[in-house]
């Protein structure tokens, strides 16, 4: 559980650029972190984490226009802000607080170099939260304005129960899910793609608007993607401190999205290296092709050549090392890769299907109730959380009798 918090915190605070802590319940001395906040705000705020539900969503705004987000669970607050959700006029502030220009100004200042959040984005995080901690979307919401109370007053927490996933809006945007799924599973273009509809979207928090910033947010993600897919710290460690030191020397956007692209060319070798370590050498080129190319279709012929065996001692070797036919071993890549796809981010089933090399969806739907027992649209109805790190050890058998789902 606290694995999963501290993950969720990392990717808060690295793809909305926004501050994000996790604090026992019970701790009554927490503050906002924020310099103009008052006492009587505090007594607020403790206020409402004494009398939260858990697995609430709260939205705070103080009379400064300053915005938070509580997040309620497993007996935790995660506060996440401050953040701004649009300009401010000095009329709209308490103007006992400022009350020359100089504090106008100064606050004005400290103002607009907040983060700029919309709170569907937050929302997003936190539905994500929910379903890595319980496998579903168990969550309430709350709208609190400091402002509309007295500060002897303590405000109701009214909460509406209406699904984040029932929200199309949340997911106008998947870009930056797709791309983490895409680096966890080792797919080079699959990666590269997305990150080249990222750099599409310059109004996005987490796309390279300003170069140190948005390397410092790359470095983040794929670092999130090479844990969730299992490569140890260790092989890590250089190409991040690498990437880091070159990021430093960057005067370009172009040269960011070169260094960028390198490092999602590395990252996506690590995820396969992982996969195809603890076999021999033509079958890890094998199989590095498969990650490389799992969107295209893949022939046993481009295979042999790859690895440099005819195509009978590939597939031979291919079941004898890895325990599953070639076929197989594409078909479960691909429908594992599909199956992020629908828990992470809100794609239509007939563009994840395509995504994976399938073009027919009818097929693919078929393919991957064989892999996992459920439609497609179940799968994502369930929130249901994949864990696929590693292959299946030499000599398992096939995922399923069938093992035909590598191609439309």
């Amino acid at each position: 559980m606290d694995k999963i918090i501290e993950t969720a915190l990392l990717y808060i605070s690295s793809l909305l650029l926004v501050n994000a802590v996790a604090v026992d319940r019970e701790h009554t001395d927490f503050h906002f972190p924020s310099p103009y906040d008052t006492e009587k705000e505090m007594n607020i705020l403790r206020q409402l984490i004494d009398s939260g539900s858990d697995n609430l969503i709260c939205y705070v705004q103080d009379r400064m226009l300053l915005c938070y987000c509580l997040i309620f669970t497993c007996q935790k607050l995660i506060l996440v802000g401050p953040y701004r959700i649009g300009p401010i006029r000095r009329r709209d502030l308490p103007q006992t607080l400022l009350s020359d220009s100089t504090q106008w100004e100064n606050y004005r200042n400290y103002y607009n170099a907040l983060p700029l959040v919309e709170d569907k984005q937050i929302k997003l995080c936190a539905h994500m939260l929910f379903i890595s901690l319980f496998g579903t979307n168990i969550s309430t919401e709350s709208t609190i304005n400091v402002r509309e109370y007295d500060m002897d007053t303590i405000p109701t927490i009214n909460e509406t129960g209406i699904p984040l996933s029932d929200s199309d809006e949340l997911y106008d945007k998947d870009e930056g899910f797709f791309y983490m799924a895409q680096v966890r599973s080792g797919n080079y273009a699959g990666a590269l793609t997305a990150y080249r509809k990222l750099m599409k979207s310059r109004g996005r928090s987490f796309v390279l608007v300003k170069v140190i910033e948005g390397l410092s947010v790359m470095r983040a993600l794929t670092r999130l993607s090479l844990r969730d897919a299992g490569v140890p710290e260790q092989s890590t460690a250089e190409l991040f401190q690498t990437y880091k030191l070159n990021g430093r020397r960057v005067t370009s956007i172009d040269q960011a999205i070169q260094l960028s692209e390198k490092l999602i060319e590395e990252s996506c070798k690590l995820v396969v290296n992982q996969k195809s370590g603890q076999y021999a050498k033509p079958i890890q080129a094998a199989i590095q092709y498969i990650h490389k190319h799992l969107g295209e279709e893949i022939s046993m012929d481009d295979l042999a050549a790859y690895s440099r065996l005819s195509s009978n001692r590939l597939s031979t070797r291919f079941k004898e090392d890895v325990g599953i036919p070639v076929s197989a071993y594409i078909a479960r890549e691909r429908m594992r890769t599909a199956a992020e796809l629908l828990v992470y981010t809100n794609m239509e089933i007939q563009h994840i299907s395509s995504t994976v090399g399938i073009l027919d969806a009818n097929y693919f739907s078929r393919c991957f109730r064989r892999e996992f027992g459920v439609s497609p649209s179940v799968y994502r109805k369930n929130g249901i959380i994949p864990s696929f790190a590693h292959p299946a050890p030499c000599g398992s058998p096939p995922s399923s009798p069938e093992s035909g789902c590598t191609s439309s």
